[in-house]
C-alpha cells in the first residue's frame, strides 16, 4: 500500500475547509459540501485503517526530506483508532450542524472553521515529530477559539478569553519543553528520539532532564485536555461554544 494513504484524511479535511470558505455566499451548497466532506473524511480514515491493518505501521515523508529532518506523518493502530473516533464524532456533528446552525442563524465562517479544527486534530494524531505536534495544536487553538466565541455575547467572550489565555500559556510552556528536548536529544522526531534515549550512552543523552521535560509536556497536555486538576476552563468553554463544537472539543 502506498504511504500516501496516510495523508489522505488530512487532505480531505483541508480541502473541505477551503471549499466551505469559498462557498460562504451559498449557504445551502456550503452545508452540503461540509456534510460531503465529513463523509469523505470517514471514508479516508477507513481506507487508512484498512492499510494499517495490513502493514501495521505506515510512514509518509512530506516533500523530499527524510526523517529525522523532514515532516513525518505516521499511522499506526493507536493513531488510526483515534482518527476513527474523530471521524465518527465529526460526521455526527456535521449532520447536527446543518439544522442547528440554520436555526440559530447560519454563520458563513462556521463550517470552514469546523473543518479547520478537524485538520488540527488529524495532524496531531498523525504527526511523527514533537515540533509539528505543537503546530497542529496551534491550528486547533486558532479554530477552536473563534468557534468558542462564535455567538459574540459577553459570556462567550469571557469563556473564549479564559480558554485562549490558558491554552496560550500551555503552548508557551510546550514550546519551551520541546526546545529543551531538542537541545537534550538533538532531534524532534519521536522515533529518532526514542532510539537515542534507548541508547543514551552512545548518543550522549542525559535521561534525567528528559524525564522532567516529559512531565512538563504531560502537564501541558492535561491543561489542553481539561484533565483534573486543570479542568476549570472546561464548563465555561463548552457552554459558550455551539453544541457540535463542544462535542469535538470533548
Amino acid at each position: 500500500m502506498a504511504p500516501q494513504v496516510v495523508i489522505a484524511p488530512l487532505l480531505i479535511a483541508l480541502v473541505t475547509a477551503i471549499l466551505t470558505l469559498l462557498l460562504r455566499r451559498f449557504p445551502r451548497t456550503q452545508r452540503a459540501v461540509s456534510l460531503a466532506g465529513a463523509i469523505a473524511y470517514l471514508g479516508g480514515v477507513a481506507w487508512l485503517a484498512s492499510a494499517v491493518a495490513r502493514e501495521s505501521i505506515l510512514v509518509y515523508q512530506v516533500s523530499a526530506w527524510q526523517a529525522p529532518f523532514g515532516i513525518t506523518l505516521v499511522a499506526d493502530a493507536l493513531s488510526t483508532f483515534m482518527l476513527g473516533l474523530t471521524a465518527v464524532v465529526s460526521l455526527a456533528a456535521a449532520v447536527f450542524s446543518a439544522r442547528y446552525m440554520s436555526e440559530y442563524g447560519q454563520q458563513v465562517s462556521y463550517h470552514a472553521l469546523y473543518h479547520l479544527l478537524v485538520v488540527g486534530i488529524t495532524g496531531s494524531f498523525l504527526t511523527g515529530d514533537i515540533f509539528n505536534l505543537f503546530v497542529w495544536f496551534e491550528v486547533m487553538l486558532l479554530s477552536s477559539y473563534v468557534l468558542v466565541v462564535f455567538y459574540s455575547g459577553p459570556e462567550h467572550t469571557r469563556a473564549a478569553l479564559q480558554y485562549t489565555v490558558l491554552n496560550l500559556i500551555g503552548s508557551a510552556v510546550m514550546l519551551l519543553a520541546i526546545g529543551g528536548l531538542y537541545s537534550t536529544t538533538g532531534t524532534h522526531n519521536m522515533a529518532d528520539m526514542t532510539r537515542r534515549l534507548a541508547d543514551s550512552a552512545q548518543y550522549n543523552v542525559d535521561p534525567v532532564p528528559v524525564l522532567g521535560l516529559a512531565a512538563l509536556l504531560f502537564a501541558v497536555f492535561a491543561l489542553k485536555a481539561g484533565i483534573v486538576p486543570f479542568q476549570f476552563w472546561v464548563p465555561a468553554a463548552y457552554r459558550a461554544a455551539p453544541a457540535p463544537v463542544s462535542a469535538m472539543l470533548a
